[in-house]
């Protein structure tokens, strides 16, 4: 849904395919956005992850950098922010919500976030319990 009234949309930033969360799958989204013409992203100004007011390669990689090397983080920050012009998409819409971990496996709860069973996008974490939390983990 848009956001009323021309009022910004709630958006996570980064997350091109709009599933409140922002994963490998975005930065492979954009980069086929970018390079084989797939399908435009739903809210252009929040995948500018480096700031520099354009949505190019750099972002992807700024992106990946943030996911997998402990790089510097969307120029939006990574909650749920108002942008201009986009739908609003910080609410959870389908799959299943994130739950609040034990405190052993030291997973910290995001407020919008998802976990995808099988996800390749977060490793887990240490003291990781599949009996108890099944084949889902936060990261």
């Amino acid at each position: 849904a848009t956001a009323a009234n021309g009022a910004p949309g709630g958006q996570v930033p980064g997350d091109f395919n709009q599933d409140s969360n922002v994963d490998i799958s975005d930065s492979i989204a954009l980069f086929g956005y970018l390079f084989l013409g797939q399908d435009a992203p739903r809210c252009p100004p929040g995948l500018d992850s480096n700031g520099d007011g354009g949505v190019d390669i750099s972002d992807g990689i700024t992106s990946l950098a943030y996911l997998f090397q402990g790089g510097r983080a969307h120029a939006l920050g990574v909650a749920c922010t108002g942008i201009e012009d986009c739908p609003d998409a910080c609410a959870p819409r389908g799959g299943r919500p994130r739950e609040e971990p034990a405190a052993a496996t030291g997973c910290p709860r995001k407020k919008y976030g998802f976990i995808r069973a099988g996800s390749i996008a977060s490793p887990r974490p240490r003291g990781y319990d599949q009996e108890k939390y099944g084949r889902s983990w936060c990261g």
